[in-house]
């Protein structure tokens, strides 16, 4: 228990480092001064600051993951419109990047701490295997047009939200970015379904009753 307490206040303080200072200014020393551990105790945890660096991006990606299985869950319910409840999920995965600040700044850094290559490999290893059970519950339903295939429009969407994140993450009007961010999402992957898709507008009207 103790340890377990220990590696959450050391994530906790690369957390805060990271986001307020950036990954390349902060040192270990930084990190593990401001909780009163050893460098020996941030070993024990952590190969190294990179390897901290990529518990926290799991963490959140984690969480994106499990928006999209809620996604899943709420297809079961009576009266579910699939190509809707898909936007509604959308819409609460990129608002992530407007309201959690640490969330954008971590995703902002991500691949240039990690490298291209290793941040999309952790991407597809923890979002895109939810994105392909949702594609499937869509073609299940019906609700996806003829000709799409399930695995590849997961990966291409999957690609789409990954850039969507750093332009929010880099704008100068991170609010009206991600409307006009959500809404040619939805435009585009009302090409892939077969009922309408809400824009951002919609999505907030339809979530506030």
């Amino acid at each position: 228990m103790y340890a377990e307490q220990t590696r959450s206040d050391l994530l906790d303080s690369a957390r805060r480092h990271f986001t307020s200072t950036g990954y390349n200014n902060v040192t270990v020393d930084d990190i593990v001064s401001s909780i009163e551990v050893s460098k020996g105790t941030f070993y024990y945890h952590f190969s190294d600051k990179q390897a901290m660096f990529t518990a926290l991006l799991t963490e959140c990606l984690t969480e994106t993951a499990d928006t999209v299985t809620t996604a899943i869950h709420r297809l079961d319910r009576p009266g579910a419109n699939g190509p809707q409840v898909a936007a509604a999920s959308a819409w609460v995965y990129l608002s992530r990047s407007l309201n959690d600040s640490t969330y954008r700044e971590l995703m902002r850094q991500a691949p240039m701490v990690l490298g291209e290559e290793t941040y999309r490999h952790i991407d597809e290893t923890i979002v895109l295997p939810p994105m392909v059970k949702l594609m499937e519950a869509l073609e299940q339903r019906g609700e996806l047009k003829a000709g799409v295939h399930t695995s590849m429009a997961a990966r291409m969407l999957m690609t789409i939200f990954v850039a969507a994140n750093s332009v929010i993450a880099e704008s100068e009007d991170p609010a009206v970015t991600m409307v006009e961010v959500a809404d040619t999402i939805a435009t585009m992957f009302s090409g892939l379904v077969t009922g309408p898709v809400l824009l951002a507008n919609e999505v907030v009207a339809a979530g506030s009753r």
